[in-house]
């Protein structure tokens, strides 16, 4: 490819080059410092043109940008050779090639913008090397950027004459400048380049462009480290940008021709980011580090965490719009209604010029049985105007369907001919609230009008999804709205172990064909979950109803194909109260305690959340010791305005009958209802087990919370409750309501030392409830054991499950196991109720003749240590991974003290703090405790994956290594519910000895050997760590 250059003159035989400061004098055939320009029969020729080094979807963070669309994807691409000369290049293999033609792949400006729309990036980067130097190329790129509402980034040193800069900035939305010193020295010696010219287009960009731009200084040691660069740099920010303007500190790793200086040490930038914040630079980071709370944004006003950073993964986010949720202070920088969740993936991509071979005709069942699709060029790529019409449309089209039913006429679009009258391949319409998604409905294959489709995929979404219950008006306003546009079917290649290789993760979505099942997945729900390729045919195939591995059978027929998404977000954003934290569920618990006792609630510093009202309804339960409990539901109620609701309503019935109201026990919060319909299939009901249900009719009600008694029908179960059943509900539903909620329990800080017993609550189902028979079943289990073999370990994973399933497994492992007097037994969190990380508060705990103590004095040292850790009894009131594993390891040791732990979600390194703190309790007793895992293995594939899946994980845990183990689990989505316990308990190992343990396998099974059932069967291993 080529194309006419810019800024360069003639110069009696030779040419100037006027686009950087080094202005470069170039006699016919010779190139520039760049490299890539040339004086070509006395023209300036661009020889990169349409040439890249590679395509690369990347976090935006990592460009870094932390205040232009967090979270977003961004297609980033480079080319070869750089104006500078830096000794310490970071990308030296890219920006000093001299082997254009070997190292570049081709791509037309209107490729790469095509290819970043459909893969969904928000933008595009020049980067790898400067784009300075191939700028001709880089503005024609942003220029199809833009056409497709795509944005535009520089990655550049800055070193760039005011005579291009003008024209080369008007394309670019946002850059990253890299001030590399702040020194004339430094830059003379080590990037054959100047100071001042840099600093000049800072200036520029910051008075006179739009140009949204961060800075990013490389901190090498003994070249620009010291404390009083650092100084000059931050006050020369602050008196000539600002102090918005963000600055990165990355360290520096040895390369190219400064292999001789050391990797930055941590401390070289977290003391330049502290004398930034001193000098008034008010968002400075740390990068190339993991150190999440100086990689993470706060208010410069109120000094909150806005946006939470680790690696280049977001966490809490608490922004509206572009300020503060805390204060209202604005946020420079550029930000969408909703965060992003591309994550820290970095997927390389393949970028070809389309084809017309690329639209095949698709064979596909229509009303009318199976007929072709007409070959056409789909309409998919809208300006912002044209895409917030037709996202407006969906939305209306979804609140005409509730309101009229299945069977709804297509309301007016009001879009432009060109849009409505577009063609159209097919469309989906996908509905979610607050991340859980609610609808999902479309047409592959359908060719018709975009208007016709779109509605018709609209209507369906809201009205036809049989898989969650239906969708009420409402909620429209709660929910976020994706419009699909497909274009590109293709037919794969017939062999399936080619499918993989031929598969884009993000970029192509896929059609299953079988003759027992069909299965469309669209491309963004792999690239959201984090699927690879394999994991993506996987639940593909269980999507069309088929075994997990179906996909390689030889009557599969696979398809791919693309879609441009356009996002509509809700317009009311839900408060995930599960998020908020313990110090502020314990605030309402200060609120209700106060006036249980008759005072005024406390004067308390209280989270915007637990004080803004909510266009919704939701609900207060307060669980008191007496046994009885008190809610409230309101709407346009804050949590806080109805926990003293709840409390006055309380105590209010305890003076009326001279009575004490008890003490404050645990605290519901119910969040995020959703409106069940009477005429509703039951099945749509099934993914209500953890919900809470509410039924009322008149002035009586009856609320059901996730119990083990409830039963699998939760609405039959609750109407029943209210004195209804079911056929009444349907006979009459304008005279009883029945609505779900989400719930999140949480029990506050005990005032007192009494600690409860906590009662078995599986008793009866996962064990036996009598202890002879009980005591008779472990006897039983304990002797298909090695007795003899009984050894002195330092850990043991065991099952959860009944004991009729997983009994023999779990005596086989303790027979050989010598179980010391304490035990300390972490589980998986498998109830939404109360704290993530959770101790027991009990004193002991109660089994069929018997209680077995608590080990409290651990249990203080141990939340001493790790602040994540609550001491309350809501997560453990229905748990069963500890109890139904606490009976063997008692009658092993009749003296046994437990501490019980059950772990909730969690990353790798927030496991690592736990371990950590667990080392050092440990460390602090002479009579070592035993370390229970209590864990199953993967669950509900058939016998043959489960065995496969469950096999790659025991592999991963006998290696003793922690993150072997927790990579490939998630890795390769096995749902080894215990993985978390798992991987701390090995990290527990390693740190102690100082080498990693030898975990040995006693022995695995699965529920299908024992029930005879393998369509959907759960693993179980037990294993000994010596």
């Amino acid at each position: 490819m080529t194309t006419a250059t810019r800024w360069w003159r003639p110069d009696a035989d030779r040419i100037v080059c006027d686009l950087c400061p080094r202005e470069c004098r170039l006699a016919p055939g010779q190139r520039g410092f760049c490299f890539v320009r040339r004086n070509s029969g006395g023209e300036m020729e661009l020889t990169t043109y349409g040439r890249s080094t590679g395509f690369c979807i990347d976090p935006i963070e990592k460009k870094p940008l932390n205040h232009f669309l967090p979270g977003t994807p961004v297609l980033s691409f480079g080319t070869a050779g750089c104006n500078l000369g830096c000794k310490f290049c970071q990308n030296w293999s890219i920006s000093k090639s001299r082997q254009i033609e070997q190292l570049s792949e081709q791509a037309s400006p209107q490729a790469i913008a095509q290819a970043a729309a459909e893969s969904g990036c928000r933008s595009v980067a020049f980067t790898y090397n400067d784009p300075v130097i191939w700028a001709e190329y880089a503005i024609d790129t942003a220029k199809a950027c833009h056409d497709l509402g795509l944005k535009t980034i520089a990655v550049t040193a800055g070193y760039i004459t005011p005579s291009a800069r003008g024209e080369f900035f008007e394309h670019i939305d946002a850059a990253n400048v890299d001030l590399k010193a702040f020194s004339e020295v430094f830059y003379e010696k080590l990037t054959l380049s100047h100071l001042e010219p840099v600093l000049d287009t800072l200036r520029w960009l910051k008075h006179e462009s739009d140009v949204w731009f961060e800075i990013t200084n490389l901190i090498i040691p003994g070249a620009n480290d010291t404390p009083d660069e650092y100084r000059r740099m931050a006050d020369w920010v602050v008196e000539e940008l600002g102090p918005d303007v963000p600055v990165h500190f990355t360290a520096f790793h040895p390369d190219f021709r400064m292999t001789d200086r050391p990797p930055t040490p941590p401390e070289a930038l977290v003391e330049a980011r502290e004398i930034a914040r001193d000098a008034g630079i008010h968002h400075a980071y740390v990068g190339n580090v993991h150190d999440v709370a100086r990689q993470s944004t706060y208010c410069a006003s109120c000094g909150q965490l806005l946006i939470e950073r680790d690696w280049y993964e977001l966490g809490k986010y608490e922004l509206e719009g572009d300020r503060c949720r805390y204060c209202q202070e604005p946020l420079p920088g550029l930000y969408e209604p909703t965060r992003g969740d591309w994550g820290a993936k970095r997927q390389p991509i393949k970028i070809t010029e389309p084809k017309e071979s690329d639209i095949v005709s698709i064979q596909h069942e229509g009303a009318g049985g199976s007929q072709p699709a007409t070959p056409a060029q789909p309409k998919i790529n809208l300006d912002p105007d044209q895409a917030r019409q037709l996202l407006e449309f969906a939305r209306a089209t979804v609140a005409h369907a509730i309101r009229h039913g299945e069977t709804a006429e297509i309301p007016a679009s009001g879009l432009p001919r060109e849009i409505a009258d577009a063609p159209a391949f097919g469309v989906f319409v996908t509905l979610t609230r607050s991340g859980a998604l609610r609808a999902c409905r479309g047409y592959w294959g359908k060719v018709g009008r975009l208007e016709e489709v779109v509605g018709s995929a609209a209507r369906d979404s809201a009205t036809l999804d049989p898989r969650f219950p239906g969708i009420v008006l409402e909620e429209v306003p709660l929910l976020e709205l994706d419009v699909s546009l497909l274009h590109r079917p293709r037919v794969l290649d017939r062999s399936a172990a080619d499918w993989p290789k031929q598969i884009v993760v993000g970029r192509d979505g896929l059609v299953l064909n079988h003759p027992k099942g069909r299965g469309l997945l669209l491309p963004q729900v792999a690239s959201e979950r984090g699927w690879d390729v394999p994991t993506f045919l996987k639940h593909l195939s269980m999507k069309a109803g088929l075994p997990e591995e179906a996909w390689r059978d030889p009557e599969t027929k696979l398809l791919a194909f693309s879609a441009r998404v356009y996002r509509d977000p809700p317009r009311y954003q839900e408060c995930d109260v599960a998020s908020l934290g313990k110090e502020a569920m314990e605030h309402l618990g200060e609120i209700a305690r106060a006036i249980l006792v008759g005072c005024a609630p406390p004067s308390l510093a209280l989270r915007p959340e637990l004080t803004e009202t909510a266009p919704v309804r939701r609900g207060i339960l307060l669980n008191l010791s007496t046994g009885g409990r008190e809610a409230y539901f309101g709407i346009n109620e804050s949590l806080a305005q109805m926990t003293a609701q709840a409390a006055q309503r309380v105590l209010a019935r305890a003076r009326k009958h001279q009575r004490h109201p008890g003490e404050l026990a645990s605290i519901i919060t119910l969040f995020r209802p959703l409106a069940l319909r009477a005429g509703e299939d039951p099945s749509r009901h099934r993914g209500l087990a953890q919900s809470a249900i509410l039924a009322q009719g008149g002035e009586s009600y009856a609320l059901s919370i996730p119990a083990p008694d409830r039963g699998r029908n939760v609405v039959e179960h609750t109407l029943k409750a209210a004195g209804k059943s079911l056929e009444e509900w349907r006979a009459k539903p304008n005279e009883t309501s029945v609505t779900a909620f989400s719930v999140f329990g949480y029990r506050p800080a005990a005032r007192t030392e009494r600690r409860p017993v906590r009662a078995p609550a599986r008793a009866g189902q996962f064990y036996p409830a009598d202890e002879a028979t009980m005591l008779q079943r472990i006897d039983h289990f304990l002797s298909q054991g090695e007795p003899d073999n009984e050894a002195s370990c330092r850990a043991v994973m065991l099952p959860h499950a009944g004991w009729s399933f997983c009994g023999s497994i779990i005596g086989k492992t303790l027979a050989r196991t010598r179980v010391p007097k304490t035990a300390i037994v972490l589980s998986p969190k498998h109830t939404p109720l109360g704290s993530r990380w959770s101790i027991s508060a009990a004193d002991a705990w109660e089994f069929p003749g018997r209680r077995v103590p608590v080990a409290t004095d651990l249990r203080d040292r141990l939340v001493a240590r790790c602040a994540a850790i609550d001491i309350e009894d809501e997560a453990h009131r229905l748990e069963h991974g500890i109890e139904v594993l606490v009976p063997f390891l008692a009658k092993k040791q009749p003296e046994l003290r437990i501490l019980p732990l059950v772990v909730g979600q969690a990353s790798f390194e927030e496991t690592a703090t736990l371990a950590e703190a667990l080392v050092e309790v440990l460390g602090e007793v002479d009579d070592q405790p035993l370390l229970v895992i209590s864990s199953d293995m993967n669950h509900f594939a058939t016998e043959e994956e489960n065995r496969r899946l469950d096999h790659l994980a025991i592999d991963a845990m006998v290696t003793g290594d922690a993150r072997t183990l927790h990579d490939t689990v998630r890795g390769h989505s096995i749902s080894m519910c215990g993985v978390l316990p798992a991987v701390t308990v090995l990290q527990v190992l390693e740190r102690r000895a100082g080498e990693k343990s030898a975990p040995e396998l006693v022995d695995y099974t699965n529920s299908g050997q024992v029930a005879g059932d393998n369509a959907r069967v759960v693993g179980y291993a037990g294993v000994v760590i010596a």
